[in-house]
């Protein structure tokens, strides 16, 4: 974890939805902060598991102190091109049963979101620079289902076992 951390511009925080307190470390965090140049986005993994109303509750109690994406992975099952919904966001305004679809489907929430916060951060000065993004965690919080849905093919193995990864990806 310390050689991501030193390697990274931003580095992705994946906490599990269902008790997201008990998967951060706060020590970790700031040790980040005190680093210069450094960023923290919190990601709120696993939504597809709690009642939306806790997701968004957890969402507010978080971006207190650091940006947060609601996320769901895809579904491992998938062969090859892990597909994402964008239209997540406005179909909760607009539908909850729309929501519940789109939660219990294979496809990911939050990437698009994520990506955009990614770039956004990456801003400096009003130009565009290349950033390195790193992801920490605690086990089987999701980490390499997030990597596979962000570069929608499987990149990373995945398991319910804690340990599967155990080395740099």
């Amino acid at each position: 974890m310390k050689k991501i951390i030193e390697a990274c511009d931003i580095i992705l925080e994946v906490l599990d939805a269902r008790d997201p307190v008990s998967c951060r470390c706060k020590s970790i965090e700031r040790k980040i902060l005190s680093m210069q140049d450094k960023k923290i986005i919190l990601i709120l993994n696993k939504i597809d598991l709690v009642p939306m109303e806790n997701a968004y509750a957890w969402q507010t109690y978080l971006r207190r102190e650091f940006p947060v994406v609601m996320f769901k992975a895809n579904m491992q099952t998938q062969n090859s091109h892990l597909s994402s919904f964008n239209l997540f966001k406005k179909s909760i305004a607009d539908s909850s049963e729309m929501a519940d679809t789109l939660i219990h489907s294979t496809k990911s929430i939050g990437t698009d979101h994520l990506i955009q916060l990614i770039k956004q951060l990456s801003k400096v000065e009003g130009s565009n620079r290349a950033v390195t993004v790193g992801l920490i965690g605690y086990p089987n919080v999701g980490k390499s289902s997030v990597i596979n849905s962000l570069k929608r093919n499987k990149a990373c193995d995945v398991s319910s076992i804690p340990g599967c990864t155990k080395a740099l990806q």
